[in-house]
């Protein structure tokens, strides 16, 4: 699998699905009722973020960070709160 396909999947993403429903004619052949096209959203796949972040080197070790790098991310964090 490729590094883009697991960004897509790391992210989340939105589907669109088209939806017929059938009846079927004296005849036996299928003959279309109604239909109708849905937008699901997939949300982030949870194996598919660590997958990613390993593949774009993005996964750091807590431990190896300084005082300084765990600050600024603290700081992010609540920023974003």
């Amino acid at each position: 699998m490729n590094e883009e396909l697991f960004k897509k999947l790391s992210e989340g993403f939105f589907v669109t699905e088209d939806i017929t429903e059938y009846t079927y004619g004296e005849d036996g052949k299928k003959i279309p009722l109604k239909g109708k096209q849905t937008k699901r959203y997939i949300p982030p796949d949870s194996v598919a973020i660590k997958a990613y972040a390993d593949m774009s080197g993005g996964a750091k070790s807590y431990g190896s960070l300084t005082d300084e790098e765990l600050e600024e991310i603290k700081n992010g964090i609540l920023i974003k709160l």
